[in-house]
């Protein structure tokens, strides 16, 4: 139990109402990423303090504020309910054998810092145009959202391409109300999937965040850039591992490969270098006589390290954690894939 969280709990117990991100909750986990079994631990502490997370820490944007609240003994079992509820609407991710909320499964609109804006640009629909206009130059948007206040729910957009509209047709635009457009809106929980035909529909959707406040804007720049993100180490890793399996190829006998597969792994056989895993390589070129097959001038212990890296964060990455991969293992990764286009 992480002193910092019982600290928080003491504090909400006398009333007042403590803010963390995501990222700092984890931290006092000693975790960076909300894995399956970090979230269970993490939910088993907040349970035995009896506190919560509004919104629920799983499925916050990461480096977003969650609210720790209290939550009475007579209420827990009121509040387990709902958590199971919203896991049946989707809203959350599947229960582990003991019936608690585990990592959710699905990607939500919620992960992309652009549906999480701490301060959205936004205007009303008594702006002057002009207004308006100069703030989508000034920060090169493309539209700005229209609304009263944050919670509006009839909210509009005004873009360069209503505005063009308007003004095609000879009409005067004075202030915003005299060409907005209707605005897509989708909730914070929406499938990442699903909203991207929206998104490419539109061009640009608002999101409204668990408080029904307008909480960001996304465009298909932003969707483009998040797959990139996502895309990325994947990308990378296949790199590399064709890299290191045209190193190995032709150079090992079939029974130097089959003395590298995990000897636990009894009912698998080896025939060909793409019969082993990157652990499996790793043992291959461990061996110092296996090694001098390669022939080459590279330190192997040296060598041998940086392959470990990349097990470790392909491990991570294939275990499809809802949580992005540090910058820092990316560039490691690219780091790696750049030595071996040069081997």
């Amino acid at each position: 139990m992480p002193e910092q969280l019982r600290i928080v709990a003491e504090q909400v117990s006398q009333g007042e109402r403590q803010k963390e991100t995501v990222r700092t909750l984890l931290s006092w986990f000693g975790q960076h990423r909300r894995g399956l079994h970090v979230v269970n631990n993490v939910r088993s502490a907040l349970d035995e303090l009896h506190i919560k997370t509004e919104p629920d820490f799983e499925l916050a944007f990461f480096d977003g504020p969650v609210d720790f609240i209290s939550i009475s003994d007579q209420n827990q079992k009121q509040v387990a309910g709902l958590t199971s509820s919203r896991v049946n609407k989707g809203e959350s991710g599947r229960t582990n054998g003991e019936g608690k909320p585990s990592a959710d499964p699905v990607m939500r609109v919620d992960i992309l810092e652009a549906a999480n804006r701490k301060n959205l640009c936004t205007v009303t629909r008594d702006t002057p145009l002009e207004e308006a206009t100069t703030l989508m130059s000034t920060r090169h948007f493309s539209q700005l959202p229209v609304l009263q206040g944050p919670r509006d729910m009839k909210v509009e957009m005004v873009s360069w391409k209503s505005i063009g509209e308007q003004m095609a047709w000879g009409r005067e635009c004075k202030f915003v109300r005299d060409c907005t457009e209707h605005a897509e809106i989708i909730p914070w929980n929406t499938p990442l999937i699903t909203a991207v035909s929206k998104i490419v529909e539109h061009q640009a959707v608002l999101v409204r965040g668990y408080d029904n406040t307008i909480t960001g804007l996304l465009t298909t720049t932003d969707l483009a850039l998040e797959f990139r993100k996502l895309s990325e180490p994947f990308l990378f890793l296949g790199e590399i591992e064709n890299h290191v399996r045209r190193i190995i190829l032709g150079r090992f006998s079939t029974e130097d490969l089959a003395a590298a597969k995990n000897p636990s792994d009894i009912y698998r056989d080896v025939g060909s270098v793409s019969d082993l895993t990157m652990g499996e390589y790793i043992r291959l070129l461990e061996n110092p006589d296996n090694w001098k097959k390669l022939a080459c001038k590279l330190d192997r212990k040296t060598f041998i390290e940086r392959l470990e890296a990349v097990r470790r964060i392909r491990n991570d990455v294939m275990h499809f954690h809802p949580d992005p991969v540090e910058q820092e293992d990316i560039d490691l990764l690219q780091e790696i894939a750049r030595f071996f286009r040069g081997f």
